[in-house]
C-alpha cells in the first residue's frame, strides 16, 4: 500500500482517530442492500432471509434464484450488483484494493452512514413553522455544512412578489462581517467585504416586499456554516478525489460517495450527488436513506417528509425526483 493511499484512505473517515480493527476485515466485511426477488442467505449451512440492510460475514453465501438483485458493498472489492441466479461467496480480502475497489475506510464508512440513514428513515420530521418549502426563504447552501472555498457562494430559495433580499453574514460572536442586497437568489461573496478567515459563521437571508421588511416567518431563514484552513480544504478534497474514483465505476457506488461527502460535512454537495443517482435509479432505497439523512442534517425538513413520501411509491421515477431538485424549488 502507498503512501498517497494510506494519507487518502485515512482522511476519508477524519472522525476515527484509530486505525479501524483489523477484525472488522474479517467479520460483518460486506453489506447487502436493494434485496429483490429470491435471495436467501446460507450461513454455517443454515439458510436464512435476506434483510433490506444485511450484514453479510466472511464465509455467508448469497443465492439469488431466478430474476431479481441486490447490491453488495465489501472492503477491498467493487461493487457488486446481483444478476439472475447468481451465487456469490463473501471471501476474506486483503489490501490493497483493486480497481475501483473499495478501502477497508471507504467500506466503514458507507456502512456507518448507510445503518444510520436507515434508523432514521421511520422517525417522523419535526414541523417547520410557516409550512413547506414552496413560497417561503430556505436557504440551500451552505447550510449546516463545511465550506471549502474562502469567498463561498451563498443560494436560497425565492418567493413570490420579493423586491430584493438582504443577506447578512455573522462570525462567531454574533458580529455582522458582511451585509448585501440583491435582486438574485445567489450570492458570491462580495468582494468588498473582508476575506473569512477559518471558523464558524452564520447567515441569514430575509426577503422585502416592495420597501418593507416583514415579520412573516416565511420571508426569513438563517442557518450556519464552517470554513476550514487551506491545507485541510486541500486534503478533503483529495480524499473526494480517491472515493469519485470509486463511484465513476457503478451508478450503485454514488452512495459511496455522498457517505464521504457526510462524513465531511458538506451536505448541499451531498443532496446534489444523490438526487443525480437517483434520477438513475429512482427505486434504490439506499439512496432514498442517504437522501433523508442528508436533509436531516440540513434540518431541512419539509424536503425530508418529501423524499420520505416519494421512496415509499411503490414505483417512484425519475420525474418524482425531479421536483425534490433545487431548481424546481421557487
Amino acid at each position: 500500500m502507498t503512501k498517497s493511499f494510506i494519507t487518502i484512505s485515512a482522511l476519508v473517515l477524519m472522525s476515527f482517530s484509530s486505525a479501524v480493527p483489523s477484525a472488522l476485515a474479517q467479520n460483518e466485511s460486506a453489506l447487502l442492500t436493494q434485496p429483490q426477488g429470491r435471495l436467501k442467505l446460507i450461513r454455517k449451512k443454515k439458510s436464512k432471509a435476506i434483510q433490506e440492510d444485511q450484514l453479510l460475514n466472511v464465509g455467508d453465501i448469497v443465492v439469488l434464484t431466478g430474476e431479481g438483485g441486490g447490491v453488495i458493498y465489501q472492503a477491498y472489492a467493487p461493487v457488486k450488483r446481483l444478476a439472475r441466479d447468481d451465487r456469490l461467496t463473501i471471501q476474506a480480502l486483503l489490501p490493497p484494493p483493486g480497481q475501483n475497489a473499495l478501502s477497508l475506510e471507504d467500506f466503514v464508512s458507507f456502512k456507518k452512514n448507510y445503518q444510520l440513514a436507515r434508523q432514521n428513515r421511520s422517525q417522523p420530521s419535526p414541523t417547520q413553522m410557516g409550512g413547506a418549502d414552496d413560497n417561503r426563504v430556505t436557504l440551500m447552501e451552505p447550510r449546516n455544512s463545511l465550506v471549502l472555498d474562502i469567498r463561498p457562494a451563498f443560494i436560497w430559495t425565492g418567493v413570490t412578489g420579493a423586491t430584493r433580499y438582504v443577506v447578512n453574514i455573522y462570525d462567531s460572536s454574533e458580529r455582522v462581517v458582511c451585509t448585501a442586497n440583491t435582486t438574485e437568489t445567489r450570492l458570491s461573496y462580495p468582494e468588498s467585504c473582508s476575506q473569512l478567515p477559518p471558523g464558524e459563521y452564520k447567515w441569514d437571508v430575509t426577503a422585502k416586499i416592495g420597501d418593507q421588511i416583514s415579520d412573516n416567518p416565511a420571508l426569513y431563514d438563517a442557518s450556519s456554516f464552517s470554513i476550514v484552513s487551506t491545507d485541510r480544504a486541500t486534503a478533503i478534497k483529495n480524499a473526494l478525489s480517491h472515493a469519485r474514483s470509486i463511484s465513476q465505476a457503478d451508478n450503485s457506488a454514488r452512495s459511496v460517495y455522498a457517505a464521504v461527502l457526510l462524513d465531511q460535512r458538506l451536505y448541499p454537495q451531498a443532496e446534489l450527488e444523490l438526487l443525480g443517482a437517483l434520477k438513475q435509479s429512482p427505486s434504490d432505497q439506499s439512496l432514498w436513506s442517504l437522501l433523508m439523512e442528508t436533509y436531516r442534517l440540513m434540518k431541512r425538513w419539509p424536503a425530508r417528509e418529501k423524499a420520505r413520501t416519494i421512496s415509499r411509491n411503490p414505483q417512484p421515477t425519475a420525474q418524482m425526483v425531479q421536483t425534490l431538485d433545487r431548481q424546481t424549488v421557487p
